[in-house]
């Protein structure tokens, strides 16, 4: 293929049949960069695809399967963009310390509850949380973990405040 210098530095193909070839050399490159990246990108930050440590948390004759979110990402990241919490399943987010927590729903589908607990797993309050939505959920108490379950989950289970959930004994790495 023969180049052509244009201005001071441009170089473009000589021919009609070489601009075609390399203009598709250009695209096909293009996608496949872009179908790299993409792959790359679902594998590696898809949220759905966290793989957290589970505990079993109980109440009374209640049992719960709950991911362990431990680190600033996790917590981050949360639930967002799931379709679907099974039942009894849940997320606990566990802090550091006890601390004013707040919980918002961006890319969140499900709507969920959340449960603020303190040091030894007694429930300071709950807030049931709309999907979508930036509007911050906060503890009404310095809370050291959170326990986001489906909507109405504690409800349904006649599990209110002042109830005191077994929660697992998890030493940060």
């Amino acid at each position: 293929m023969e180049w052509k210098k244009i201005h001071s530095m441009r170089l473009i193909p000589s021919s009609p049949t070489s601009l075609l070839l390399t203009t598709s050399l250009v695209i096909v490159s293009g996608i496949a960069c872009f179908t790299i990246v993409g792959t790359l990108s679902a594998l590696s930050g898809n949220p759905e695809s966290q793989d957290l440590p589970t505990a079993i948390i109980t109440s009374g004759n209640h049992s719960i399967t709950a991911e362990l979110a431990t680190t600033y990402d996790e917590h981050r990241i949360g639930l967002m963009h799931r379709k679907e919490l099974p039942e009894n399943h849940g997320m606990l987010f566990i802090y550091p310390d006890a601390d004013i927590r707040c919980f918002w729903m961006k890319n969140t589908y499900i709507p969920l509850t959340v449960a603020f607990l303190d040091d030894s797993g007694t429930i300071l309050s709950t807030v049931d949380m709309i999907p979508h939505t930036r509007t911050p959920h906060c503890s009404d108490a310095p809370a050291r973990y959170g326990l986001e379950m489906n909507q109405g989950w504690f409800y349904d289970q006649n599990i209110r405040v002042g109830d005191t959930l077994s929660l697992p004994q998890y030493r940060r790495p």
